[in-house]
């Protein structure tokens, strides 16, 4: 974990809201309860999704290899950050649910039941296996209801594809994608014995 010269160790802590909020590092001592239990919005590991890419790139709903129009940038359990391209919009903006910018949080489990990935949910979700995201606004894919179910952070498809295929099967149908190249990295830093069972701080921002 990430040591100051003084012996002591930092975790991410969520600061300010909307258009302002972030991570930041604060005293490990500080962010825990007497009990030693991690106070809310306090984490082990946290990801900030940024509202464009590298070099400005942004989100093109026209084109069908968004991947790079958001920065995934990780707070590691040893006080360091990584960044890995991402995309946090879905295949079609019409069909599918966009998740709001916002705070959220994610927990290590399946992606349709095939392979690991982080499920996100709204903060403070005590069933991950349940995860739902509250929109604000009628689910396109499902007008009767405001929720989006099942949104994960998990692969795109082939090529990095982000899009629709061949054959109209979105990749994403709400869901947050990570650079296909850099998956295994990427789910490898909560997916340990270490940060498995820990539930993960996550900021979308727009």
């Amino acid at each position: 974990n990430l040591v100051d010269r003084d012996g002591n160790e930092w975790r991410p802590v969520i600061t300010g809201s909307g258009d302002f909020a972030d991570f930041t590092w604060i005293d490990s001592k500080e962010a825990r309860d007497e009990n030693g239990k991690l106070l809310p919005y306090h984490y082990e590991q946290a990801i900030l999704f940024t509202a464009e890419g590298k070099d400005g790139k942004t989100f093109d709903k026209d084109n069908i290899f968004n991947m790079g129009s958001s920065t995934a940038i990780v707070y590691k359990a040893d006080g360091s950050t990584e960044e890995f391209d991402a995309c946090t919009y879905p295949s079609d903006l019409d069909k599918y649910a966009t998740v709001p910018e916002g705070q959220y949080e994610a927990k290590v489990g399946l992606h349709k039941n095939t392979y690991v990935a982080l499920r996100l949910s709204d903060v403070d979700t005590d069933n991950f296996s349940a995860n739902s995201i509250e929109l604000g606004k009628p689910n396109p894919a499902h007008p009767n209801t405001t929720k989006a179910r099942g949104i994960n952070i998990h692969l795109p498809g082939q090529n990095n594809l982000t899009g629709l295929t061949r054959s109209n099967q979105a990749i994403s149908q709400g869901c947050l994608l990570i650079d296909r190249n850099r998956w295994k990295e990427f789910i490898g830093l909560f997916n340990s014995s270490e940060q498995r069972n820990n539930t993960v701080g996550v900021i979308i921002q727009r």
